[in-house]
């Protein structure tokens, strides 16, 4: 039985409701069963007769990175994960889509569909509540009425979670506007030219048709163009509502564009922790220190951090020819303007470093 985008999409964002739960199910003062009962001795009488909604008491801040494969990603996560007051989660939705999306899409018969959806369904309730004790004969010093805050080894004080699996900022809003939580998006963005010339090199066999081009000058009949219009058609969507300013979004939404924490990364960095209201440590400043000046044979590694960054952001435009760059120009000039990211207009302009493609834009949180 196939499934539609939608149920796929619900699926995602209910991965990451579930993601939050259990980590805020680990912290006993962030949220409590029944808050404001237990002085007075009701708490567990009261939580046992009925349901409860429970609230994040201590403002806790919760972090999600809203991204794209080879935009950055990595290295912005490691500056959560620096931190020694925030616990940072790597791609948590990757299980959901390997696990989960290819049951639905693969024609299995009624039968295992309702199978899978039985033992979804016995998940979540015990993610939802709380069902973890088998966790605690191996937690130093044993839990507390089934609440730790040491099962990381140290408590933490905030939480961050990156993903590259949620397309728009548009289908984070019931989490923004859960009282549970008190979510900050940061959407990372990256001019979509870079983004493609970093996955061509990156995801070789399913970006062989991009590379086939390059190395021919010759356009495939067959190549997928939503390889690349896709990112352009997520981006320019979700920077729309963001740069919009709803409601929903105010204090919680900031967007950070690649280059610009390429460029200057102290600077963007004390800007990012200064939308969350969390102070920056001297452990991210140290790292930011190490990573971002280093010797470019050192960050060969696609998952790495090390780098030149400045020169890193650069790079795409060695890597592609003049007439896939105008190709991409031309299907994602939107989201450009948007971004602030200019048009290339030859080769020769495409590969002068000293011509900037990136204008300057001063993209302000929402507060």
């Amino acid at each position: 039985m196939q499934c539609s985008w939608k149920a796929v999409l619900l699926l995602a964002l209910a991965s990451i409701a579930i993601q939050y739960t259990a980590i805020r199910t680990f912290t006993a003062k962030s949220l409590h069963t029944c808050p404001g009962l237990a002085e007075a001795g009701l708490a567990e009488r009261l939580c046992e007769e009925g349901p409860t909604f429970t609230y994040n008491l201590s403002r806790k801040t919760h972090i999600l990175i809203l991204a794209t494969t080879r935009s950055g990603s990595s290295f912005v996560g490691q500056l959560f994960n620096q931190h020694l007051d925030v616990f940072y989660l790597f791609e948590p939705l990757y299980h959901v889509q390997n696990t989960l999306i290819p049951r639905f899409t693969q024609g299995r018969s009624p039968a295992d569909r309702r199978v899978m959806l039985g033992a979804s369904r016995d998940l979540l309730r015990s993610l939802y509540d709380c069902d973890l004790h088998f966790l605690e004969n191996y937690i130093k010093p044993p839990p507390v009425n089934h609440t730790t805050d040491r099962v990381f080894r140290r408590g933490r004080s905030h939480v961050a979670i990156k993903t590259v699996r949620v397309p728009e900022v548009n289908d984070l809003r019931a989490l923004v506007e859960d009282p549970r939580l008190n979510l900050k998006v940061i959407q990372l963005v990256r001019d979509p030219r870079g983004i493609l010339a970093s996955r061509s090199e990156t995801f070789r066999d399913t970006y062989r048709l991009w590379r086939l081009w390059y190395g021919t000058g010759r356009k495939p009949y067959n190549l997928d163009v939503t390889q690349l219009t896709t990112v352009c058609e997520d981006f320019s969507n979700s920077v729309a509502t963001g740069l919009m300013r709803p409601s929903w979004l105010k204090g919680k939404y900031m967007l950070v564009r690649y280059e610009d924490l390429a460029r200057n990364p102290m600077k963007k960095t004390e800007e990012i922790y200064g939308f969350l209201g969390i102070p920056l440590d001297s452990h991210v400043a140290r790292w930011i220190q190490n990573n971002t000046q280093g010797d470019p044979a050192l960050g060969k590694h696609k998952y790495g951090t090390v780098r030149n960054s400045a020169a890193t952001a650069e790079k795409w435009r060695f890597r592609l020819s003049y007439d896939i760059v105008a190709f991409a120009q031309n299907a994602c000039q939107r989201v450009l303007a948007q971004l602030g990211y200019r048009m290339a207009a030859s080769e020769e302009e495409l590969k002068n470093p000293a011509i900037s493609l990136v204008e300057e834009r001063d993209f302000r949180p929402f507060s």
